[in-house]
């Protein structure tokens, strides 16, 4: 997920459109679980770090944040390849969560499309899925 508060819904929406596009379907795989602090959320996160799929993570993030939405990257912390599985503004109620039904690390799948997502009063709302265009 991606935050983005100034860009208009359809501004995003193009700009995912354009990513998904130039992207072709890959694997990833998750091999470890981290409990982070969000500073622009004010929130705990469980994240699952992503080991093969980092790259192509990486470079749709940055497609993604190129043009008016650079002014919304803070370079000074680096993006990190993940999936969040859980928030909260308490930090020991992060801790204290079982992945293990989650299954065992590592977790592997094929990220086949974008899933465009709406923070709207503290709940994610979906607005879109956009396939890949890309074939491999």
């Amino acid at each position: 997920m991606i935050g983005l508060m100034t860009v208009s819904r359809q501004a995003i929406l193009a700009k995912c459109k354009i990513a998904a596009d130039r992207s072709s379907h890959f694997g990833v795989s998750f091999t470890s679980a981290e409990v982070t602090y969000d500073p622009f959320e004010n929130e705990y996160k469980l994240l699952l770090i992503s080991s093969a799929g980092r790259f192509e993570l990486a470079a749709l993030h940055h497609q993604i944040y190129q043009g008016i939405q650079t002014a919304q990257r803070n370079v000074a912390i680096p993006y990190r390849p993940h999936m969040t599985v859980a928030t909260n503004p308490d930090r020991r109620i992060i801790e204290q969560l079982d992945i293990s039904f989650l299954g065992g690390f590592p977790l592997t799948g094929t990220v086949r499309a974008l899933e465009v997502v709406e923070l709207e009063n503290s709940r994610l709302h979906h607005r879109r899925t956009i396939p890949f265009g890309g074939l491999r």
